[in-house]
């Protein structure tokens, strides 16, 4: 089954609503998950928490400096939850 931008749902079901928090977690393509979220991202503002495991980000072609840019360009702050996890939550600016 090909993948598609999640935003191309939301916009379907959540005309009248606010996301104020999404939780990513896909194995090394988390970044692709939420490059899929650039709309809902914008429009809501919301938390992000999300997966960064160098090796599986790899197979997927993106670097820690890929996410870094991602979320400059959409005005957030990133911050490691626990020093030896791979989890990372980002805030809006």
């Amino acid at each position: 089954m090909p993948g598609f931008p999640v935003d191309t749902l939301l916009t379907k079901i959540t005309p009248h609503y606010r996301v104020t928090c999404i939780k990513v977690d896909c194995q090394g393509a988390d970044l692709k998950a939420l490059q899929g979220l650039q709309h809902t991202i914008d429009r809501d503002r919301p938390l992000i928490i999300f997966e960064y495991e160098m090796g599986a980000s790899l197979w997927h072609s993106d670097t820690w400096q890929d996410y870094e840019e991602f979320f400059a360009l959409h005005q957030y702050q990133i911050t490691r939850i626990q020093r030896d996890l791979f989890d990372y939550v980002a805030r809006p600016v």
